[in-house]
């Protein structure tokens, strides 16, 4: 279970309230353990750090040097004082997901998802605060080299690091290349590092970090889906995918819009679509990470929900309504492929007021949802160096539910769904969290030998893992 072992994250900080971060049944702190928790703005050490979360820090300093907001200005943005407490959401979802510790009857929205775990429930978390959300999200290379400096020094067994790399990709060796140096820095000392792939799937060539030193994580789909008809007014029902709970939409008048990519909350609010009010809007998308705007205008203009049509050339968008900031918690988001749809708007342009009912959802597990290599999961080689095999390992990185701040969405339970490459690493780290409790002295080199030659290649039917994308393909090991 990972006893005895500390995992560093080096993230968007911790929300160190949520239940996952309990320490029941911990014994004491390791103590070779070199770290510290620092107390500022929200953050409490002696309130907030525990036999869980022995290690709380926070960077700052190449973050206002990059945007040129001073502390002053910082301190007035939702983040506050800077402290290792997390706001976005992103850095609590990858501690939990690592080393979350044992919680009962979790729910969501009053579905019962049973008991919560992380990989290493017994593990302890070191959380290196590098990444901030307001007034502009960043994570500045200095920042990042600072944390995983003091990681080393800490005595942490095990590094995760889920940030993405940048366009264009940097070659291993680059100055510029944070994650790569540091990572090169740790491994020398003895610690493995993992790190996310990247979402630009299914792309060739698409992967970010290629450092043959470094475990670079590729995401799969899990064994569980969320089926949410969907009811045109012709009475033909098309199964889409979604979390719809409780009441369903009833028959609503449907309509088409192409919705803006990329604008902010409050360029949205000046540009409300009068068109879509009291209505299901259908709307096609070329990108999987587009429909988080979308849905965002459709709630400010008082649609009723959102019916996404993902590309033709993608898997899965994974879009469940806490997925995507306030206020499009409020409304229902269904994904459906391509071909259902254009089957849809074929009757929405053939008829007089096309209508459509949705939901409620229903929960599916088991062999009939083989897992495959995640649509928007970044595929190698890396152009830089095509002769590295990277991705080098894919775990659970879609629909990945896990602890979240309570303002990350209305869910009061405090877990949330994420989907991404960030989501797969921390599997990883918990794996090698429970590796290195058993073997100490294995080496990183060893630890990602032993990870790569007896993970899976066939899935719940004994065939060939698929990849997403279009065509569908067996997964070969550039995905």
């Amino acid at each position: 279970m990972g006893d005895g072992i500390i995992i560093g994250v080096v993230d968007s900080g911790i929300w160190p309230d949520s239940r996952a971060f309990n320490d029941e049944g911990l014994g004491p702190v390791p103590t070779r353990w070199k770290g510290v928790c620092k107390s500022d703005g929200l953050f409490n050490a002696s309130k907030h750090c525990n036999k869980k979360i022995i290690g709380a820090r926070w960077y700052i300093k190449g973050y206002l040097h990059e945007t040129g907001v001073n502390v002053s200005q910082f301190n007035e943005t939702i983040e506050g004082t800077p402290s290792p407490i997390d706001i976005g959401g992103h850095g609590t979802h990858v501690a939990s997901t690592a080393a979350g510790s044992f919680v009962s009857n979790v729910s969501y929205y009053g579905l019962n998802m049973g008991t919560f775990r992380g990989g290493a429930p017994r593990a302890r978390l070191a959380i290196y605060k590098a990444c901030w959300d307001a007034p502009k999200e960043l994570c500045s290379s200095s920042d990042i080299l600072a944390a995983m400096d003091d990681a080393v020094r800490d005595g942490v067994d095990v590094l995760s690091v889920s940030l993405g790399g940048s366009f264009p990709h940097l070659p291993e060796v680059s100055p510029d290349n944070a994650i790569a140096i540091g990572s090169f820095h740790a491994v020398a000392h003895g610690i493995p590092v993992v790190s996310s792939a990247g979402n630009d799937g299914p792309t060739t060539s698409s992967t970010e970090e290629v450092a043959p030193w470094m475990i670079s994580v590729a995401a799969s789909t899990l064994d569980r889906a969320f089926p949410t008809p969907i009811t045109i007014g012709n009475n033909k029902t098309i199964m889409g995918r979604g979390l719809i709970i409780g009441k369903r939409v009833g028959f609503t008048e449907l309509v088409q819009e192409d919705l803006p990519k990329g604008l902010s909350e409050e360029e949205l609010k000046r540009e409300p679509i009068p068109e879509v009010k009291g209505k299901v809007v259908l709307s096609f998308f070329k990108d999987a990470f587009e429909h988080a705007t979308a849905a965002m205008q459709v709630a400010i203009s008082g649609g009723l929900a959102l019916i996404v049509v993902r590309p033709l050339d993608d898997g899965d968008l994974y879009v469940y309504s806490d997925s995507i900031p306030h206020p499009v918690v409020k409304i229902p988001i269904v994904e459906i492929d391509f071909e259902a749809g254009n089957e849809i708007l074929e009757y929405l342009e053939k008829s007089h007021q096309a209508t459509v009912m949705i939901g409620p959802s229903s929960v599916l597990v088991g062999k009939p949802l083989t897992p495959k290599i995640a649509g928007f999961s970044s595929r190698g080689p890396n152009a830089l160096a095509p002769e590295i095999l990277k991705p080098d390992i894919a775990a659970p990185g879609a629909s990945i539910l896990a602890a979240v701040p309570p303002e990350f969405n209305s869910n009061d339970n405090g877990f949330a769904f994420m989907s991404g490459t960030s989501m797969a690493a921390p599997h990883i780290s918990g794996i090698i969290a429970l590796l290195r409790s058993l073997h100490p002295h294995w080496s990183p080199a060893a630890i990602k030998s032993a990870l790569v030659t007896t993970a899976w290649n066939e899935d719940t039917y004994k065939t060939s893992i698929f990849a997403e994308g279009s065509p569908a393909k067996v997964a070969d090991p550039f995905d």
